[in-house]
């Protein structure tokens, strides 16, 4: 089989361009072909993501992805191109023109969106042009139930729901369980929309509870006074990160939009019970039984959550159902023979 990936790779790591390298080590294991089109950031902001958009540099990149998407679909035999996509106010118009470069070559196109989509397409011309690329794909791939609710309404395409996974070395056996919860850790960008403030407001009135915050710190954040229960510890290392949620009593993720978290199932994986706002994936993940679903920007309710998981006994079930869970959904292999199952579906048009 051999696939063109439209995706995103490092530099910056995360995201879908962490998704990108997993997803390409496990085809070369797998002895399947893959050619890909790197659409990464250029410019500052591939050093720097938080860096000022310049328009001269999204066209230079938009320029280099037509260049490299026209040179990968010269061969006949490519079977399937898969495109990955964040769907934002520009990418989606990348991601229109790459679909149509595949559709001339009659290759089946399988469209990826890494993303809450209804959160990331903002405007009606946003929404045209994804109707528009929905319309001239083969499948539809989202990560949540509200995004394939979006999708069915706006087109036909057949749309399945693919999860982000996990690799099976980070899944524990076990998590141990505390009498008391001591510790409470969030992993992300530390920032208002990952709901840090919130945090924040919940660490000076639980004053007795250590509110561990990993992940790069906002200069928003960095400037409020800060308490000395809200720890900030700044990026780490991929590797560095199960050791945090090792230690945490409970993992507390408030993000005010997500698609599917990754550092909520690595939380999940082991073992940790979850606090996590309704947004994206997140109820799907954790259906109200490895944790507690709050609503967004409501430290209120995150003091009630926590006062609820306060249950040892509800911290253990929780617990134990989140390894089970990620076992069951979210390993590599399982997400990855889905993926290949759509493959083989487009290819023989067996829709």
């Amino acid at each position: 089989m051999k696939i063109v990936l439209v995706s995103a790779a490092p530099p910056p790591e995360g995201g879908i361009a962490s998704w990108t390298l997993k997803y390409i080590s496990y085809c070369k294991k797998n002895e399947i072909d893959v050619t890909l089109v790197n659409t990464a950031l250029t410019g500052k902001r591939r050093k720097q993501i938080n860096a000022k958009r310049r328009i001269v540099d999204e066209i230079g990149r938009t320029l280099s992805v037509i260049k490299a998407m026209k040179r990968s679909v010269v061969d006949s035999d490519v079977d399937v191109v898969h495109i990955n996509s964040s769907c934002s106010y520009l990418g989606i118009y990348r991601d229109y023109l790459c679909a149509r470069i595949a559709k001339k070559r009659n290759i089946p196109i399988v469209f990826h969106c890494h993303c809450n989509i209804k959160d990331q397409i903002l405007n009606k011309p946003g929404a045209k042009v994804l109707k528009k690329i929905c319309n001239i794909v083969a499948m539809v791939l989202v990560l949540n139930t509200e995004s394939q609710k979006y999708i069915s309404y706006l087109t036909n395409t057949k749309t399945i729901i693919v999860p982000n996974f996990i690799e099976k070395e980070l899944i524990a056996d076990s998590h141990r369980i505390n009498e008391k919860i001591k510790k409470i850790v969030f992993v992300g960008h530390v920032q208002r929309t990952k709901g840090a403030f919130e945090i924040l407001d919940v660490a000076r009135k639980l004053s007795e509870i250590e509110f561990v915050l990993v992940g790069p710190v906002s200069d928003e954040i960095k400037q409020e006074n800060i308490p000395p229960n809200y720890v900030l510890e700044g990026a780490k290392l991929q590797s560095d990160i199960p050791r945090y949620l090792q230690e945490a009593d409970v993992f507390l993720f408030p993000s005010y939009t997500e698609g599917f978290s990754i550092s909520l199932t690595e939380a999940m994986a082991c073992g940790v019970p979850c606090i996590a706002t309704n947004v994206g994936a997140n109820s799907d993940m954790l259906e109200d039984k490895g944790g507690i679903i709050i609503p967004v920007n409501n430290s209120n309710a995150i003091i009630s959550a926590i006062d609820a998981l306060n249950n040892v006994e509800f911290r253990k079930t929780a617990s134990k159902w989140n390894i089970t869970k990620v076992k069951s959904n979210y390993m590599l292999d399982s997400v990855m023979d889905l993926i290949i199952s759509v493959y083989k579906m487009v290819i023989k048009n067996d829709l």
